[in-house]
Protein backbone atom coordinates (compact mmCIF):
# COMPACT_ATOMS: atom_id res chain seq x y z
CA UNK A 1 0.00 0.00 0.00
CA UNK A 2 2.52 2.59 0.70
CA UNK A 3 4.14 1.66 -2.68
CA UNK A 4 1.16 2.54 -4.38
CA UNK A 5 1.35 5.90 -2.42
CA UNK A 6 4.67 6.64 -3.86
CA UNK A 7 3.75 5.59 -6.84
CA UNK A 8 0.63 8.13 -7.25
CA UNK A 9 2.61 10.93 -5.75
CA UNK A 10 5.50 11.15 -7.42
CA UNK A 11 3.26 10.14 -10.65
CA UNK A 12 1.49 13.64 -10.00
CA UNK A 13 4.81 15.21 -9.24
CA UNK A 14 6.12 13.97 -12.62
CA UNK A 15 3.24 15.32 -14.18
CA UNK A 16 3.05 18.69 -12.67
CA UNK A 17 6.46 19.57 -13.47
CA UNK A 18 6.06 18.33 -17.08
CA UNK A 19 2.45 20.26 -17.24
CA UNK A 20 3.61 23.81 -19.45
CA UNK A 21 -0.52 25.36 -18.75
CA UNK A 22 -0.24 27.88 -15.59
CA UNK A 23 -2.61 27.61 -12.72
CA UNK A 24 -4.46 29.94 -11.41
CA UNK A 25 -3.67 30.02 -7.61
CA UNK A 26 -6.74 29.82 -5.32
CA UNK A 27 -5.23 31.95 -2.80
CA UNK A 28 -4.72 34.76 -5.09
CA UNK A 29 -7.00 35.15 -8.41
CA UNK A 30 -5.73 38.56 -9.40
CA UNK A 31 -1.86 37.10 -9.89
CA UNK A 32 -0.38 38.58 -13.08
CA UNK A 33 2.26 36.44 -14.85
CA UNK A 34 4.70 38.22 -16.63
CA UNK A 35 5.87 37.09 -19.91
CA UNK A 36 9.35 36.03 -18.49
CA UNK A 37 6.94 34.15 -15.71
CA UNK A 38 5.24 32.44 -18.73
CA UNK A 39 8.08 31.60 -20.55
CA UNK A 40 10.02 30.46 -17.93
CA UNK A 41 7.20 27.71 -16.92
CA UNK A 42 6.83 26.77 -20.47
CA UNK A 43 10.77 26.13 -20.57
CA UNK A 44 11.38 24.42 -17.03
CA UNK A 45 8.33 21.81 -18.32
CA UNK A 46 9.56 21.48 -21.45
CA UNK A 47 13.24 20.31 -19.88
CA UNK A 48 11.52 18.33 -17.17
CA UNK A 49 10.07 16.33 -19.83
CA UNK A 50 12.69 15.99 -21.96
CA UNK A 51 14.74 14.75 -19.34
CA UNK A 52 12.14 12.42 -17.57
CA UNK A 53 10.54 10.98 -21.07
CA UNK A 54 13.87 8.99 -22.36
CA UNK A 55 14.14 7.72 -18.93
CA UNK A 56 10.92 6.11 -18.89
CA UNK A 57 11.13 5.01 -22.48
CA UNK A 58 14.44 3.15 -22.74
CA UNK A 59 14.69 1.77 -18.66
CA UNK A 60 11.19 2.16 -16.75
CA UNK A 61 8.96 0.29 -19.79
CA UNK A 62 11.83 -2.89 -19.52
CA UNK A 63 11.72 -3.29 -15.51
CA UNK A 64 10.75 -6.67 -14.86
CA UNK A 65 8.71 -6.09 -11.91
CA UNK A 66 4.95 -5.46 -13.74
CA UNK A 67 4.36 -2.69 -10.88
CA UNK A 68 7.20 -0.69 -12.04
CA UNK A 69 6.19 -1.18 -15.71
CA UNK A 70 2.86 -0.40 -14.81
CA UNK A 71 3.70 2.67 -13.21
CA UNK A 72 6.28 4.11 -15.95
CA UNK A 73 3.25 3.46 -18.87
CA UNK A 74 0.72 5.55 -16.36
CA UNK A 75 3.15 7.99 -15.91
CA UNK A 76 3.94 8.10 -19.70
CA UNK A 77 0.31 8.50 -20.53
CA UNK A 78 -0.11 10.90 -18.11
CA UNK A 79 3.02 13.20 -19.51
CA UNK A 80 1.85 12.31 -22.84
CA UNK A 81 -1.36 14.47 -22.15
CA UNK A 82 0.20 17.54 -20.80
CA UNK A 83 3.12 18.43 -22.64
CA UNK A 84 3.83 20.19 -25.57
CA UNK A 85 4.00 18.45 -29.07
CA UNK A 86 7.55 19.56 -29.63
CA UNK A 87 8.67 17.97 -26.43
CA UNK A 88 7.68 14.77 -27.33
CA UNK A 89 8.56 14.98 -30.87
CA UNK A 90 12.77 13.76 -30.02
CA UNK A 91 11.52 10.47 -28.04
CA UNK A 92 8.23 9.53 -30.19
CA UNK A 93 9.49 6.44 -32.39
CA UNK A 94 10.89 5.11 -29.56
CA UNK A 95 7.66 6.14 -27.24
CA UNK A 96 5.38 4.57 -29.61
CA UNK A 97 7.48 1.60 -30.01
CA UNK A 98 7.61 1.23 -26.39
CA UNK A 99 3.77 1.58 -25.59
CA UNK A 100 2.65 -0.92 -28.23
CA UNK A 101 5.30 -3.48 -26.91
CA UNK A 102 3.82 -2.80 -23.04
CA UNK A 103 0.53 -3.71 -24.44
CA UNK A 104 1.08 -6.62 -25.82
Amino acid sequence: EAGAVLSRSVRSLTTRLCDPTIEKSDSSPYVIMTEGAVLGKVQSSSSAAATVLPWLVQIGLNQACAEAAGFSVSCLLSIVEVAKPQTLQPVLPQLIGSLLMSMS
